[in-house]
């Protein structure tokens, strides 16, 4: 379970968290090319594409993060356990519910290629 927008969680054979706070969600807005809080919530309303969730999995891990590092993560731990954290993270990062898009489109990208 996500706790202050934070989950902390193993993949092959080494400890990570994935954590948005104001630096990841900066980091998203700069690499997306987000403009506002409104037009965050209407990304996560998307059908995401498996890039878009890539780019939020290595936003969520640390400013080093590269995509080819997030991307072997999620790999690791299966694209429904990852999306499934993604939604966590972001709902806990939003006490509020002002985050919450319901399964952030992780579930709907399924199946989707970019």
């Amino acid at each position: 379970m996500a706790e202050n927008g934070t989950v902390r969680f193993e993949a092959g054979g080494a400890a990570y968290a994935l954590r948005f706070d104001i630096n990841a969600f900066c980091r998203i807005e700069a690499e997306l090319g987000i403009e506002s809080v409104a037009e965050f919530q209407a990304v996560l309303k998307e059908k995401l594409s498996f890039t878009k969730l890539r780019k939020l999995f290595a936003c969520g891990l640390s400013p080093a993060a590269t995509d080819e590092e997030a991307g072997t993560i999620m790999s690791e731990l299966g694209i429904d356990r990852a999306s499934e954290m993604l939604t966590q993270c972001i709902q806990a990062s939003f006490p509020s519910g002002e985050g919450k898009a319901g399964n952030a489109g992780a579930a709907k990208a399924k199946g989707q290629s970019h």
